[in-house]
C-alpha cells in the first residue's frame, strides 16, 4: 500500500515538474557549452610550460582540468538525456487519456500558477470532487507508464 502511494506522489510530482523540463534542458544545455568552450580554449602558455622532448603537448594540470570537466560534461549530458527521456514519456502518455482528462491534467499540472480545485471545477464546468476524482483515475492511468 505504501509503495502505491509513493507511486502516486512520483507520477503526479512527473506531472508538476513537465513545465520546467524545457528550461532545465536549456540551462544544462548552456552549462555543457561553456564547459566545452572551456575545454577548447584551455591550451599551453609556452612561456610558463616546459615543453618536453617527447613533443607532449599537454601538462599535468591541464590534463586534469580535462578529465574533471570530461567527467562534468558526461554528468550534464546525461542529466539531459533524462530529462528529455522524461518529457518524451509524458509526451507519448498524455494521448492515452480522455479529452476531460487531458484538460484537468493541463489545467492543474501544466498551468504556470497551481490552480486549486474550486478554479479547476469552474472551468471545466464540474463539481471540485468530480474534478478529485478525474485526478485519481489520470493518476492511475500514467502510474505504470511514467514511474
Amino acid at each position: 500500500m505504501e509503495n502505491l502511494k509513493d507511486e502516486f506522489k512520483q507520477t503526479e510530482k512527473m506531472l508538476y515538474d513537465y513545465k520546467y523540463i524545457d528550461s532545465k534542458i536549456n540551462i544544462l544545455q548552456f552549462k555543457l557549452e561553456k564547459l566545452r568552450d572551456d575545454i577548447t580554449v584551455s591550451g599551453l602558455d609556452y612561456s610558463k610550460d616546459k615543453i618536453s622532448s617527447t613533443n607532449s603537448f599537454n601538462s599535468v594540470v591541464e590534463n586534469e582540468t580535462i578529465a574533471r570537466d570530461s567527467g562534468e560534461i558526461k554528468i550534464i549530458d546525461q542529466e539531459i538525456k533524462n530529462l528529455q527521456y522524461q518529457k518524451k514519456l509524458i509526451d507519448m502518455s498524455l494521448p492515452l487519456l480522455e479529452e476531460e482528462e487531458q484538460q484537468l491534467v493541463k489545467l492543474r499540472y501544466f498551468s504556470k500558477d497551481k490552480k486549486t480545485w474550486v478554479n479547476i471545477a469552474a472551468e471545466m464546468n464540474m463539481t471540485s470532487d468530480n474534478c478529485i476524482k478525474i485526478r485519481r483515475r489520470i493518476i492511475d492511468k500514467l502510474q505504470s507508464y511514467l514511474v
